[in-house]
């Protein structure tokens, strides 16, 4: 009896972790979907003073954009909790966490503000779509795109 229940719990635990996983990739996955979604979107007239100004306009690409922009940032901000607790002996040792912390945390992989220039704010989406697709990587996703290699450096291909 107390070895099936071994084997039980052994299960259990197996089980969890694959849930676990299969959680982690699916939310990843999703990340990566409204980071593409949020590219689409990104112009001269969705960032910048023009961008920043008409994102209080609901319906504009703007307004699209920017609440691309507090999902996405919403997710960082999280996730990086989320490994924090993961990280702490206890699981909680973070307690409550002020507006401020969590703004940061949010800009960890990069910043995502409208007012920024369009470069600027694609470069930082495509840092956090290859963050997303490294982690996949690591879980055992699979990525949308292929992990660049560790050491970027600079390329004699144009941009795209």
């Amino acid at each position: 009896q107390r070895l099936s229940d071994l084997k039980s719990k052994q299960t259990d635990k197996e089980e969890k972790k694959e849930a676990s996983k299969q959680f982690a990739v699916n939310h990843a996955n999703k990340v990566i979907d409204d980071v593409t979604a949020a590219k689409s979107l990104v112009s001269g007239t969705t960032t910048g003073l023009v961008g920043a100004g008409s994102s209080f306009v609901p319906g504009t690409d703007a307004y699209n954009l920017k609440q691309r922009l507090l999902t996405i940032k919403a997710n960082l901000g999280f996730d990086r909790l989320q490994q924090m607790r993961d990280a702490s002996p206890t699981g909680g040792a973070l307690g409550q966490v002020a507006v401020q912390e969590l703004q940061a945390l949010q800009a960890t992989v990069g910043s995502l503000e409208l007012g920024q220039t369009r470069d600027e704010l694609q470069k930082n989406l495509d840092k956090i779509e290859l963050h997303y697709n490294n982690w996949l990587s690591t879980v055992g996703g699979t990525p949308t795109k292929p992990p660049a290699p560790a050491a970027a450096g600079w390329s004699i291909k144009p941009k795209s």
